[in-house]
């Protein structure tokens, strides 16, 4: 067996390990999406036109991975359409965005023991609406997730409050969910729903409306067994390698 076979054969063994490592990772992924926002006018015979202008948006988005020892992270703050990406030893985290409020994908794999995968979107937008004008935010939210073992969970989490100028304390507005996986729960999530919210400014006066967005999944791997096919490739591999040293020994 010369050099480039026994190279070929290390380079199977590791793809087929990994193959195998991916075939059984945890997953979690979350999609908002089809958010938008439109107005209505309260009085319409008025002649004033109802309608919103956006003072600031700020985005930050983030992918991460930690296997109990050493982390990777990638974060930005982009004004426009962006993507964050981290991939380690079969692991990956991916968090997505498509440049408007709303519109994000996140995705997380776990594909190894303890190696925990999380994304993460923070986002605020302030605007301005009109008097005696209605706001309405509706969308959709998708979230999915896979544990690879029982003893494996998921986090899943979203935040949207609404904040009118002169509030104060805890908004009235808001919409939350947050999902937690647990030992005995089922090992599959697939959730849709629809998010819906309005507010009214029945004043004379423009006011400003605040929106604070966060989102979140992590995904952790715990009780991965490799598969039986992994074993006898890694026993074989190790065979031809022992082989091939007992014959260069000889000879």
């Amino acid at each position: 067996m010369n050099q480039k076979i026994t190279t070929l054969l290390i380079a199977g063994l590791l793809f087929s390990g990994a193959a195998s490592a991916a075939s059984q990772a945890s997953s979690a992924s979350m999609r908002l999406s089809n958010l938008n926002l439109s107005v209505f006018d309260l009085t319409p015979d008025d002649g004033v036109t109802s309608a919103f202008t956006v003072k600031e948006m700020t985005t930050e988005i983030e992918a991460s991975l930690y296997d109990g020892r050493q982390s990777w992270s990638d974060d930005q703050y982009p004004t426009g359409a962006a993507s964050v990406n981290i991939a380690k030893y079969g692991s990956s985290s991916q968090t997505a965005w498509a440049g408007q409020f709303g519109g994000f994908d996140l995705n997380s794999s776990s594909a190894t023991n303890s190696m925990t995968a999380g994304s993460w979107v923070s986002q605020r937008l302030t605007l301005t609406l009109a008097p005696q004008s209605g706001l309405v935010l509706d969308g959709w939210l998708s979230m999915t997730g896979h544990k690879a073992t029982p003893s494996s969970n998921w986090l899943q989490s979203v935040y949207l409050n609404l904040t009118p100028q002169g509030s104060t304390g805890a908004s009235e507005y808001r919409f939350e969910k947050r999902l937690v996986s647990t030992t005995f729960g089922p090992n599959d999530l697939d959730s849709n729903e629809q998010i819906t919210m309005s507010y009214v400014n029945t004043s004379d006066v423009a006011r400003d409306v605040s929106f604070q967005l966060y989102t979140q999944t992590s995904i952790r791997t715990v009780g991965l067994v490799p598969e039986p096919s992994t074993y006898a490739m890694l026993g074989a591999g190790l065979l031809a390698l022992g082989l091939h040293a007992r014959r260069r020994r000889t000879s």
